[in-house]
C-alpha cells in the first residue's frame, strides 16, 4: 500500500486534476509576481528621471503664493528659508504673481468651442454632427470642464503640463425613459447607465520612460500614479480575480512620491516648506496604472493595474477602445509652453524667478533705506553714558546723556542718499518683467489714449499674437479630448438617455441620444483663435459696425434692430452667423425629401421664412447631379415648390419660370404668383389714366389709415 503522503508531508494521491489545478496557479501567481515586479521597478526608475524637474515646480509654486524667499536642500529634498538678522528688511512685492495671472487670465478668458463637421452631405449626418455637438455641450457643463480647464492649465504654469484623464464611471445615473406607451406621454426616471468622468491630473501623477519625446502620445509607455481609497480600488478598477483589501498597505514610499504635492497644498504666507500636517493614509493605497502603447510585441497595447503589491487587472489592448487614435492613452495634456525634444518643458514661471529676487532685493534696500532716515542711528561717545534703550521712535521724547567737558554731543547719522542707479534697476526690471511675459500694462487693464473699440481689439491682437500659438495648443488639447469623449460614448452610450443643451434664447433643447447618432467619421475642430480673449467693448463695436454696414439687414427694419441689440446684449457676433442656420437646415432636409422622391411631404412656403436663404439651397440642388437623376414629374414637383419661394424674392422671374419650364398650366401656382406681383403703373393697357394723363387721381383713405394714405395694391400684402 502505499504512503498517503510523501517526504514534504502532501498528499501523493491526489486526483490529477486538482495537481494540475495547482501548479497553473502557481505559475499564474508567479507570473504575476513578474509583472507587479517589472511595473514597480519602472516606476522607481521613471521617479528618479522625474525628480529634477522637481524643484523648480516646487519653486515655481511658491513664488506664486508669495514665498519669495525660500530655498531648496537637495539633502532633505525640502524647501526652507534662511534666516537673516532681525533688522533686515523682506519686502515681498509679487510682481511675479500678477503677470502669470494676466497670463492665465489669457487663455481662461472664453472656452474653446468644439464644432463637429459632418462626414458628407447628407442630411442625416448633419443631424448626427448636430446631435454631437449638443452631447459635447452637455458634457461639458455636466463635468464641469471649464473648471477642470482651469487646474490643468493652473498645474501647466507650475510644472510645464497639466492633464485630463478620461475613465467611464458605471455608477452614475441619467434621465431615461422608463415607460411609453402610444397615446400616451412618457414616464421619464433616473437610472443608473454609467457616465464618462473627466479627471484633471497633476504633473506629479505622469511618470514618462523618455523625457526626450515631447508628447504623451508618442512615449512607448507611461504610469500614473495616484492615491485612492482602499474600498474604492476593487470597485473602479473590477479586478479580474478576488482581491484581498487587508493587504493593501499604505505604501511606505508614497509619502515621498507625493512630497511635493502636499508641501504645494500646504503653502501659506506663514509656512516655508516646513512639515505639513501629517494626514490619515492608512485608508488609501497608491495605485499603478501602466499603460504601454501598440507595439510589434503588444500589437493592441497592454494595461495593467498594481496596487498594495497585487495585480488587480492585466489585459490586452487599451481601455476605452482609444488604441488606434493618434494618442491611444485615455489622457490628454495641456503645455504652458511646447518645447521640442523636452516632455518637461520649461514654463514662463520659472524664467521670473531671479527677477523677482531681484527686485524683492532692491525694494527691501530702499525700505530700509527709508526707515533710516525716519530714525537714523545715533553716534554717541561712551562718555556720554547714554543707556541703550533710550534712543527710540518715540516723538518729543528727552534723552538724558552726561555732558563732558569738550566732548560735542550726540549726533544723528544719516544714510546717504539712494543712488539714481537703483531706481533705473527697478525700472529697468519692471520692464523685463512685461519683455519676457510679453504682457504689457495696456493688456492688463491700464488706461490706454483711444476709447475706439475697433483700435482696442487690434491692440488687443497686436498683444495676444505672442500668446497665440499657446493658447492654439490649448485649442487641440481640447479638440483632442473631445475626439476621446466621443469615443467613450459611442462605446457606451447604449441605453438612450435624455440629453439637455442650451439653445437660442437660452431656452433648453431636451431630446434622447444614443450611440446609434454619433458617426465617428465627422470630424471635430476647434476653430482657430476661438479660445483667444476678445473685448465687450471691441465686440460691440464691431456689431455696430455690421449694423451700419447694413450687413446684418435693412437699420431701418425692427427685426434688425432687435437682432443689434440682441447681440450687444450678447456681446459676440458668432450669433449673427447663425440666424439663418435653421432655415438653411430646413432647406437641406427638403433637397433630402426631393431626393428620395418625397415632394409631396414639401410644405407650403410660408411668409416668415428666409426665402432667399431656400432659394439658393434649392438653387444648389438643382445644378447638381442628384436632381437631374430624379422622375420628371418629381422634379417639375419640385420646381413647382421653388416658383413658391421665387415669388416672395422676384415675382416677375417667378412668372417667367412658370412660363420657361412649363409650370404654367397650375392654375393655383399661376394664381399664387400673380398675387405677388406688383400692380402696373397707371395708364398701362387696362388701367385708367393717371392724373398727368388727364385722369383723376385715385380715392385717397380706406382700411389703412385716414386721409392721405393710398390703398396697398396686391404686391404690398
Amino acid at each position: 500500500m502505499a504512503d498517503p503522503y510523501d517526504g514534504n508531508g502532501s498528499e501523493s494521491s491526489l486526483p490529477n486534476q486538482n495537481l494540475e489545478q495547482l501548479v497553473a496557479d502557481a505559475n499564474q501567481e508567479a507570473a504575476e509576481r513578474e509583472v507587479v515586479a517589472a511595473i514597480e521597478q519602472r516606476f522607481n526608475d521613471w521617479r528618479e528621471l522625474r525628480q529634477p524637474f522637481e524643484r523648480q515646480w516646487f519653486l515655481n509654486a511658491a513664488f506664486d503664493r508669495g514665498n519669495h524667499y525660500v530655498e531648496f536642500h537637495d539633502g532633505s529634498r525640502r524647501l526652507f528659508t534662511p534666516k537673516v538678522p532681525p533688522h533686515r528688511v523682506r519686502m515681498k512685492v509679487n510682481r511675479y504673481q500678477a503677470k502669470l495671472r494676466a497670463r492665465s487670465a489669457k487663455f481662461l478668458k472664453n472656452r474653446p468651442k468644439p464644432i463637429v463637421v459632418p462626414a458628407t452631405t447628407d442630411y442625416e449626418d448633419y443631424a448626427n454632427a448636430k446631435g454631437t455637438q449638443k452631447v459635447l455641450d452637455y458634457l461639458w457643463r455636466k463635468q464641469k470642464l471649464e473648471k477642470k480647464l482651469r487646474h490643468a492649465i493652473h498645474w501647466a504654469k507650475y510644472a510645464g503640463k497639466g492633464f485630463w484623464w478620461f475613465h467611464w464611471d458605471p455608477s452614475q445615473m441619467a434621465r431615461v425613459v422608463m415607460q411609453s406607451q402610444p397615446g400616451m406621454p412618457p414616464v421619464y426616471g433616473d437610472q443608473v447607465v454609467g457616465d464618462v468622468l473627466v479627471e484633471p491630473g497633476s504633473p506629479f501623477e505622469m511618470f514618462v520612460p523618455d523625457l526626450g519625446v515631447p508628447d504623451i502620445g508618442d512615449q512607448v509607455e507611461i504610469i500614473r500614479a495616484k492615491l485612492r481609497i482602499k474600498k474604492d480600488v476593487v470597485a473602479r478598477y473590477k479586478a479580474d480575480k478576488p482581491v484581498h483589501v487587508e493587504r493593501m498597505t499604505s505604501s511606505g514610499d508614497q509619502d515621498t512620491v507625493f512630497l511635493y504635492e502636499k508641501q504645494i497644498a500646504s503653502l501659506s504666507n506663514n509656512q516655508f516648506g516646513g512639515e505639513s500636517r501629517k494626514e490619515e493614509t492608512d485608508d488609501r493605497v497608491l495605485v499603478l496604472e501602466y499603460f504601454q502603447k501598440p507595439c510589434p510585441s503588444e500589437p493592441t497595447g497592454k494595461y495593467c493595474v498594481v496596487a498594495g503589491g497585487q495585480l488587480l487587472k492585466e489585459i490586452k489592448g487599451m481601455p476605452l477602445g482609444m488604441g488606434n487614435l493618434e494618442n491611444p492613452y485615455p489622457v490628454v495634456e495641456f503645455f504652458d509652453q511646447n518645447v521640442p525634444g523636452q516632455f518637461w518643458p520649461p514654463t514662463m514661471a520659472e524664467q521670473l524667478v531671479d527677477l523677482q529676487r531681484e527686485y524683492n532685493l532692491l525694494r527691501s534696500k530702499l525700505a530700509e533705506n527709508l526707515r533710516l532716515m525716519a530714525f537714523p542711528k545715533l553716534l554717541v561717545a561712551k562718555q556720554h553714558q547714554v543707556a541703550r534703550a533710550a534712543w527710540t521712535s518715540e516723538p518729543g521724547e528727552i534723552v538724558e546723556y552726561v555732558g563732558a567737558p569738550n566732548l560735542p554731543p550726540p549726533q544723528p547719522w544719516f544714510p546717504p542718499q539712494v543712488n539714481s542707479d537703483i531706481w533705473r534697476a527697478i525700472d529697468l526690471i519692471q520692464k523685463e518683467f512685461d519683455d519676457i511675459t510679453q504682457i504689457y500694462p495696456v493688456t492688463e487693464g491700464a488706461a490706454g489714449a483711444t476709447k475706439s473699440g475697433f483700435q482696442v481689439n487690434l491692440l488687443q491682437e497686436a498683444a495676444d499674437m505672442v500668446h497665440g500659438p499657446d493658447i492654439r495648443a490649448h485649442e487641440l488639447a481640447v479638440e483632442e479630448a473631445c475626439v476621446k469623449i466621443r469615443r467613450i460614448i459611442k462605446q457606451y452610450y447604449t441605453m438612450p438617455r435624455l440629453i439637455s443643451a442650451l439653445g437660442k434664447t437660452y431656452l433648453p433643447e431636451v431630446f434622447e441620444f444614443s450611440s446609434s447618432q454619433i458617426d465617428e467619421m465627422a470630424d471635430i475642430v476647434i476653430e482657430v483663435g476661438s479660445a483667444l480673449p476678445t473685448l465687450k467693448a471691441a465686440r460691440q463695436e464691431s456689431v455696430m459696425m455690421l449694423y451700419r454696414e447694413r450687413l446684418l439687414g435693412d437699420p431701418a427694419s425692427p427685426q434688425v434692430q432687435r437682432t443689434a441689440l440682441s447681440l450687444l446684449e450678447m456681446g459676440g457676433i458668432e450669433e449673427a452667423y447663425d440666424l439663418s442656420k435653421d432655415d438653411e437646415s430646413q432647406a437641406r432636409m427638403e433637397n433630402k425629401m426631393a431626393s428620395q422622391g418625397q415632394v409631396a411631404r414639401l410644405q407650403k412656403p410660408h411668409v416668415w421664412e428666409d426665402h432667399q436663404v431656400h432659394w439658393d439651397m434649392h438653387c444648389a440642388f438643382l445644378k447638381g447631379e442628384e436632381f437631374r437623376q430624379l422622375d420628371p414629374m418629381i422634379g417639375q414637383q419640385f420646381k413647382a415648390h421653388c416658383v413658391l419661394h421665387l415669388r416672395f424674392i422676384q415675382p416677375p422671374l417667378a412668372m417667367q419660370m412658370l412660363m420657361e419650364e412649363g409650370l404654367n398650366g397650375d392654375q393655383a401656382l399661376v394664381q399664387a404668383v400673380q398675387m405677388m406681383m406688383p400692380p402696373p403703373p397707371p395708364g398701362a393697357p387696362g388701367m385708367p389714366p393717371g392724373p398727368e394723363q388727364g385722369g383723376q387721381p385715385p380715392e385717397m383713405g380706406g382700411p389703412l389709415g385716414g386721409p392721405g394714405q393710398p390703398q396697398p395694391g396686391p404686391g404690398i400684402m
